[in-house]
């Protein structure tokens, strides 16, 4: 089996540094699991803002960037921050606003099912949530849609509270150029209208070659 669940990590250390107290203890993964959650946690460690020719000013007047790696472009709001890693079964790219909001792209070389990414996807978040022992409450699994590379796609978007603040993460899988293209767009419900904003100039402009 493949390691799917890679992209979980990189949003549950975002949430956690914001709306609870980081935890220094490893996270274990199960043998049987798709999950490698301690390579996954070095993973992100590792992950280094990029500041090279990736980044490209394409409309003067107003602070929106562009970016392009390894056949994955879009937009974005030159407020948010944008770190890259690469390893074998693909890139990973984040991008991260100084508030709440935070999208991860992500590749996979290997055939799977959009479905399972998503499902895997958001067991891997409920199952870090627990490992972490984050108190949350008020969860639910709703069905989520959002035009993607040109078409209106269908994922899930999991609401949940913690220490009093909503949060609402949204997973999609979307085929492309013969690999699966996974997506995570975080925030809470206090930046709505930001997330709104910033999340649209990525999605509308987003190209797989």
């Amino acid at each position: 089996m493949i390691d799917i669940g890679r992209i979980v990590m990189i949003v549950f250390l975002v949430f956690v540094c914001r709306t609870a107290s980081a935890q220094t203890s490893e996270f274990q993964s199960g043998k049987d699991s798709y999950l490698d959650t301690h390579s996954m946690l070095t993973q992100v460690s590792q992950m280094t803002t990029t500041q090279d020719d990736n980044h490209q000013k394409v409309v003067t007047g107003e602070e929106i960037l562009s970016y392009t790696k390894k056949g994955i472009s879009f937009n974005y709001d030159s407020s948010m921050k944008v770190s890259s890693e690469d390893d074998p079964e693909g890139i990973t790219i984040k991008i991260e606003s100084e508030l709440s909001p935070m999208v991860a792209i992500q590749e996979y070389r290997s055939a799977i099912n959009p479905e399972d990414v998503v499902s895997t996807l958001i067991e891997g978040l409920k199952n870090a949530l627990i490992e972490k022992k984050v108190v949350v409450s008020d969860m639910s699994v709703t069905d989520a849609s959002m035009m993607i590379l040109s078409e209106n796609r269908s994922g899930k978007s999991v609401d949940f509270v913690i220490k009093g603040l909503r949060h609402k993460t949204s997973f999609f899988a979307v085929p492309a150029s013969n690999r699966i293209i996974g997506l995570i767009f975080q925030y809470s419900t206090d930046d709505t209208e930001l997330a709104r904003k910033q999340f649209e100039t990525i999605a509308d402009s987003l190209a797989i070659q």
